[in-house]
């Protein structure tokens, strides 16, 4: 049979029993699910000129998906520019997919099918972003080789970027097995701040989101990332509206002390994976770091609720890593139009 492409302008024009039976074929993190990607296209946290679903059928069946947003602003850690010399201004248009707020970028398909949906696939997001007046067409947070190869021979630049960070848990460990395990700056560190945890009027929560509060974590994401030099990456309205679209997929993690909101983000289960995706803090409510209780809360969850990895997305290499997570090295396939 033919493989045909078509591209959709709404995730709504997509029959969502089909979409979902696909989704559930590939394997896809969590950010390629219906979910995310409707809040991704009604609540951007990065507006977008044009978006596109480019659809791979064969006799009517969806068999790939690629989402396909025209942006810009897209480089907003400048990593992009770093790592590959090529000019990425603030008002630079790209036809991106995924979203660079997802931690990893693939083509939604079966695996099996990946070496033959997804280069005409490539070819149609080319395709779009020429149509759409792109300057580039690119996929950021490769992780798949086989991906990266085909990339590369469609004409693609490969590149890495950066690193995202996981760790892998030993069955039957607890969280004090866990802690033990991490380097010694980062095992001293966080004993000393679950002891200074333990003498505070301080709690810690886990809930949907439909019980928490979203309004809180908003804001202090908020002031987090512009505090960190990044003001356009986590609007609040946006990330509030983004949060609920996904109340069915996300728990909200957050920290007290003395009833006052000093860290929180939001956790996506996956499969036999957790995310924690996004999260704020503020160190001037607390004598502890609100940081380090939401890695020991996250860790907490992830074994009690017997998940086997925890992701915990990209930056902070340094502190990650005393927290026990290892590197997992990202690229990106670009080209020019």
């Amino acid at each position: 049979m033919r493989t045909e492409i078509l591209s959709l302008k709404s995730l709504s024009e997509i029959e969502r029993t089909s979409y979902e039976a696909l989704f559930a074929a590939s394997g896809a993190p969590v950010f390629y699910s219906w979910h995310f990607l409707i809040a991704a296209e009604l609540s951007p946290l990065l507006p977008y000129r044009e978006i596109r679903y480019l659809c791979a059928t064969e006799g009517g069946r969806l068999v790939g998906l690629m989402p396909a947003y025209l942006q810009e602003n897209v480089d907003p850690f400048g990593v992009i520019a770093q790592t590959t010399g090529m000019a990425f201004a603030p008002t630079t248009p790209v036809m991106l997919t995924h979203i660079m707020h997802a931690t990893e970028t693939c083509v939604v398909c079966a695996p099996q099918d990946l070496a033959w949906v997804a280069p005409p696939l490539l070819g149609a997001l080319e395709q779009a972003g020429r149509a759409c007046g792109a300057q580039y067409i690119a996929l950021l947070n490769v992780v798949s080789p086989e991906l990266m190869e085909i990339g590369k021979g469609a004409g693609y630049a490969c590149t890495y970027m950066w690193d995202r960070f996981n760790a892998v848990l030993r069955p039957g460990a607890t969280l004090e097995q866990v802690i033990e395990e991490f380097p010694t700056k980062g095992r001293w560190e966080m004993k000393r701040q679950r002891r200074k945890f333990d003498r505070s009027s301080s709690a810690i929560e886990m809930l949907p989101v439909r019980q928490a509060d979203v309004d809180g974590f908003a804001e202090l994401c908020f002031r987090t990332t512009v505090k960190n030099g990044t003001p356009s990456y986590y609007p609040v309205d946006a990330m509030r509206q983004l949060v609920h679209h996904c109340a069915d997929i996300a728990l909200v993690l957050s920290v007290r002390c003395e009833g006052r909101l000093c860290g929180s983000g939001i956790v996506f289960p996956d499969g036999r994976k957790i995310h924690f995706w996004a999260l704020g803090v503020d160190y001037d409510l607390s004598e502890y770091s609100p940081y380090s209780m939401l890695f020991s809360a996250l860790y907490d969850y992830a074994i009690t609720q017997g998940f086997e990895v925890v992701e915990v997305g990209r930056t902070n290499k340094y502190i990650k890593e005393r927290l026990g997570f290892k590197a997992v090295p990202l690229y990106s396939l670009i080209k020019s139009t």
